[in-house]
């Protein structure tokens, strides 16, 4: 249980809620950005080609605190459909886009990579606590990342904003930590949502 309740309190440290996916209700960091997508075959307790972009998409990211190693990094949430109620993905990542948050880039054409592949912790959340998964350190991997600067934020949060997108790879399924469901696999997927480093933190 304390795993769900760790992921859960993760999702509530993003910027802005996840709003019901309703038409103009959908995140403006998606919204302002018609590339955002999510797309990913879900396997196992749940058996669903998710294909999120348009107004099926919300999303949010934001800086990861640096952890117990000292190592920062970044979180993005996507949130769409399935068959099974609203599904809440995390995508954890042990990297900062260049130049934030001490000082991002003030060109917007500029783009950065990162290191061929990066780890990746993905964690699952059901709408109304209907399941909660997460992945084990190290079985999950992201490739071709890719880091762009956007026009800053005024709204819901000011800051400096990233798009941030890429291809993961998982060998072994999310699982749920109190046992109640089996195993959930996401073995391929690809993503493009928004970073939003806050003002303060990119002012420092």
């Amino acid at each position: 249980m304390a795993a769900a309740t760790l992921l859960a309190a993760s999702l509530a440290t993003l910027p802005t809620a996840l709003p019901p996916l309703e038409g103009a209700s959908v995140l403006a960091t998606c919204a302002a950005d018609a590339t955002a997508q999510f797309t990913a075959r879900l396997q196992g307790v749940v058996t669903e080609m998710l294909d999120w972009q348009g107004p099926l998409l919300a999303c949010a990211g934001m800086p990861r605190p640096p952890g117990p190693g000292g190592q920062a990094g970044l979180r993005l949430a996507f949130a769409g459909p399935t068959q099974h109620g609203r599904l809440t993905v995390l995508l954890t990542l042990p990297t900062t886009p260049v130049g934030a948050p001490a000082g991002a880039p003030t060109s917007h054409s500029a783009s950065a990579a990162s290191p061929a592949v990066a780890a990746a912790h993905l964690g699952l959340l059901l709408e109304h606590g209907a399941g909660a998964w997460a992945t084990r350190t190290g079985a999950c991997s992201v490739e071709a990342l890719q880091q762009v600067p956007l026009p800053a934020a005024s709204f819901p949060v000011a800051g400096q904003r990233w798009r941030i997108s890429g291809r993961g790879l998982c060998l072994e399924p999310a699982r749920d930590p109190t046992g109640r469901h089996a195993p959930l696999l996401i073995a391929t997927f690809d993503f493009a949502g928004e970073l939003t480093v806050p003002a303060m933190e990119s002012s420092r």
